[in-house]
Protein backbone atom coordinates (compact mmCIF):
# COMPACT_ATOMS: atom_id res chain seq x y z
CA UNK A 1 0.00 0.00 0.00
CA UNK A 2 1.35 3.38 -0.96
CA UNK A 3 1.38 6.22 1.49
CA UNK A 4 0.18 9.54 0.26
CA UNK A 5 2.73 12.27 0.71
CA UNK A 6 1.60 14.88 3.17
CA UNK A 7 2.16 18.45 2.08
CA UNK A 8 4.91 20.15 4.04
CA UNK A 9 3.80 23.15 5.97
CA UNK A 10 6.23 25.49 7.61
CA UNK A 11 5.46 26.71 11.10
CA UNK A 12 6.31 30.33 11.63
CA UNK A 13 8.75 30.68 14.51
CA UNK A 14 6.27 32.85 16.37
CA UNK A 15 3.87 29.88 16.52
CA UNK A 16 6.40 27.34 17.82
CA UNK A 17 5.78 26.85 21.54
CA UNK A 18 8.81 27.58 23.74
CA UNK A 19 10.41 24.83 25.78
CA UNK A 20 9.38 26.78 28.86
CA UNK A 21 8.33 30.31 29.55
CA UNK A 22 10.26 32.42 32.03
CA UNK A 23 8.33 34.62 34.45
CA UNK A 24 8.48 38.42 34.34
CA UNK A 25 11.52 40.06 35.92
CA UNK A 26 9.52 40.95 39.04
CA UNK A 27 8.86 37.26 39.79
CA UNK A 28 11.24 34.90 41.57
CA UNK A 29 14.25 33.72 39.60
CA UNK A 30 13.75 30.19 38.28
CA UNK A 31 16.53 27.65 38.61
CA UNK A 32 16.85 24.37 36.76
CA UNK A 33 16.82 21.58 39.32
CA UNK A 34 19.34 19.04 38.06
CA UNK A 35 20.08 15.34 38.36
CA UNK A 36 23.39 13.85 39.48
CA UNK A 37 24.91 14.43 36.04
CA UNK A 38 23.84 18.09 35.77
CA UNK A 39 20.91 17.28 33.49
CA UNK A 40 17.79 19.46 33.90
CA UNK A 41 14.81 17.89 35.68
CA UNK A 42 12.41 20.74 36.46
CA UNK A 43 12.12 24.46 37.11
CA UNK A 44 11.69 25.89 40.59
CA UNK A 45 11.96 29.28 42.25
CA UNK A 46 15.43 30.03 43.64
CA UNK A 47 14.26 30.48 47.22
CA UNK A 48 12.39 27.15 47.30
CA UNK A 49 15.28 25.31 45.62
CA UNK A 50 17.80 26.60 48.15
CA UNK A 51 15.51 25.99 51.15
CA UNK A 52 14.89 22.40 50.00
CA UNK A 53 18.60 21.93 49.18
CA UNK A 54 17.86 20.73 45.66
CA UNK A 55 20.72 20.38 43.15
CA UNK A 56 21.09 23.32 40.76
CA UNK A 57 23.76 25.09 38.70
CA UNK A 58 26.10 27.84 39.87
CA UNK A 59 28.89 29.77 38.19
CA UNK A 60 31.98 31.08 39.98
CA UNK A 61 34.81 33.34 38.87
CA UNK A 62 38.39 33.84 39.94
CA UNK A 63 39.25 37.47 39.21
CA UNK A 64 42.96 38.00 38.54
CA UNK A 65 45.15 41.04 38.06
CA UNK A 66 47.80 41.29 35.33
CA UNK A 67 50.41 39.84 37.72
CA UNK A 68 48.37 36.66 38.22
CA UNK A 69 47.23 37.47 41.76
CA UNK A 70 43.73 36.29 42.67
CA UNK A 71 41.01 38.32 44.37
CA UNK A 72 39.40 36.41 47.24
CA UNK A 73 36.12 37.52 48.79
CA UNK A 74 34.79 37.07 52.29
CA UNK A 75 31.43 35.35 52.40
CA UNK A 76 28.67 37.61 53.63
CA UNK A 77 25.63 35.36 54.13
CA UNK A 78 22.87 35.88 56.66
CA UNK A 79 24.61 33.58 59.13
CA UNK A 80 27.47 35.41 60.90
CA UNK A 81 29.36 32.13 61.42
CA UNK A 82 29.85 31.68 57.66
CA UNK A 83 31.22 35.24 57.23
CA UNK A 84 34.61 34.06 58.49
CA UNK A 85 35.27 32.05 55.30
CA UNK A 86 37.17 33.28 52.25
CA UNK A 87 35.95 32.15 48.84
CA UNK A 88 36.39 32.70 45.09
CA UNK A 89 35.95 36.26 43.79
CA UNK A 90 32.24 35.86 43.03
CA UNK A 91 29.69 33.07 42.76
CA UNK A 92 26.01 32.92 41.91
CA UNK A 93 23.17 30.69 40.73
CA UNK A 94 22.51 30.14 37.03
CA UNK A 95 18.90 31.07 36.18
CA UNK A 96 17.00 28.71 33.89
CA UNK A 97 17.83 29.29 30.25
CA UNK A 98 20.91 31.43 30.93
CA UNK A 99 24.48 30.53 29.99
CA UNK A 100 26.99 30.18 32.82
CA UNK A 101 29.33 32.64 31.10
CA UNK A 102 26.64 35.32 31.09
CA UNK A 103 26.11 34.78 34.84
CA UNK A 104 29.83 35.42 35.40
CA UNK A 105 29.69 38.60 33.29
CA UNK A 106 26.64 39.83 35.23
CA UNK A 107 28.26 39.00 38.60
CA UNK A 108 31.35 41.01 37.68
CA UNK A 109 29.24 43.96 36.57
CA UNK A 110 27.00 43.91 39.66
CA UNK A 111 29.58 43.26 42.36
CA UNK A 112 32.64 45.01 40.98
CA UNK A 113 31.40 47.40 38.28
CA UNK A 114 33.66 45.53 35.84
CA UNK A 115 32.37 45.35 32.26
CA UNK A 116 33.80 43.81 29.12
CA UNK A 117 34.79 40.56 30.84
CA UNK A 118 35.78 37.56 28.76
CA UNK A 119 35.38 34.55 31.07
CA UNK A 120 37.67 31.59 30.44
CA UNK A 121 36.43 28.15 31.49
CA UNK A 122 38.67 26.58 34.14
CA UNK A 123 36.90 23.57 35.68
CA UNK A 124 33.76 21.86 36.86
CA UNK A 125 33.99 21.55 40.64
CA UNK A 126 32.77 18.15 41.91
CA UNK A 127 29.37 18.41 43.65
CA UNK A 128 30.67 16.94 46.91
CA UNK A 129 33.23 19.76 47.07
CA UNK A 130 31.00 22.62 45.93
CA UNK A 131 28.13 21.51 48.15
CA UNK A 132 25.76 18.60 47.74
CA UNK A 133 23.25 20.85 45.97
CA UNK A 134 25.51 22.60 43.50
CA UNK A 135 26.91 21.89 40.04
CA UNK A 136 29.59 24.59 40.03
CA UNK A 137 31.43 25.77 36.92
CA UNK A 138 34.60 27.77 37.54
CA UNK A 139 35.79 30.58 35.26
CA UNK A 140 38.75 32.93 35.33
CA UNK A 141 38.89 36.59 34.22
CA UNK A 142 41.86 38.97 34.00
CA UNK A 143 41.08 42.51 35.14
CA UNK A 144 43.25 45.46 34.18
CA UNK A 145 41.45 47.98 36.43
CA UNK A 146 43.25 47.88 39.79
CA UNK A 147 40.55 49.92 41.58
CA UNK A 148 38.41 46.77 41.72
CA UNK A 149 40.97 45.13 43.97
CA UNK A 150 40.75 47.85 46.64
CA UNK A 151 37.25 46.93 47.80
CA UNK A 152 36.27 46.05 51.36
CA UNK A 153 36.18 42.38 52.45
CA UNK A 154 38.57 41.34 49.67
CA UNK A 155 42.16 40.03 49.56
CA UNK A 156 44.44 40.12 46.53
CA UNK A 157 46.97 37.32 46.93
CA UNK A 158 49.56 35.59 44.79
CA UNK A 159 49.86 31.81 44.61
CA UNK A 160 52.57 31.55 47.30
CA UNK A 161 50.55 33.65 49.76
CA UNK A 162 47.47 31.51 49.18
CA UNK A 163 49.45 28.28 49.54
CA UNK A 164 50.92 29.52 52.87
CA UNK A 165 47.49 30.43 54.22
CA UNK A 166 46.00 27.10 53.10
CA UNK A 167 48.85 25.22 54.76
CA UNK A 168 48.57 27.02 58.10
CA UNK A 169 44.93 28.17 58.22
CA UNK A 170 42.79 25.90 55.99
CA UNK A 171 39.77 26.47 58.23
CA UNK A 172 39.33 30.04 56.91
CA UNK A 173 38.62 28.89 53.34
CA UNK A 174 35.52 27.36 51.77
CA UNK A 175 35.81 23.74 50.59
CA UNK A 176 35.47 25.00 47.01
CA UNK A 177 38.45 27.35 47.32
CA UNK A 178 40.55 24.64 49.02
CA UNK A 179 39.75 22.32 46.10
CA UNK A 180 40.80 25.01 43.61
CA UNK A 181 44.14 25.41 45.41
CA UNK A 182 44.81 21.68 45.68
CA UNK A 183 43.91 21.05 42.03
CA UNK A 184 46.14 23.89 40.80
CA UNK A 185 43.49 26.33 39.54
CA UNK A 186 45.00 29.22 41.48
Amino acid sequence: MKHALMPRTAWPLSKVPPLYTLPPASASVLLEITDGRDGPLLLMGQRAAVEQKLPHRQAAVLLRDRGGRVLLSRLAPKEPEAARFWDVSACGPVPAGEARESVVIRLLEQRFGFSGAEPVFRAVVPPLIAGDTTHLTLFSVICRDTRIFLMEARMLLDRDEIMGLVEHFPEIFTPCLLWCVREGYL
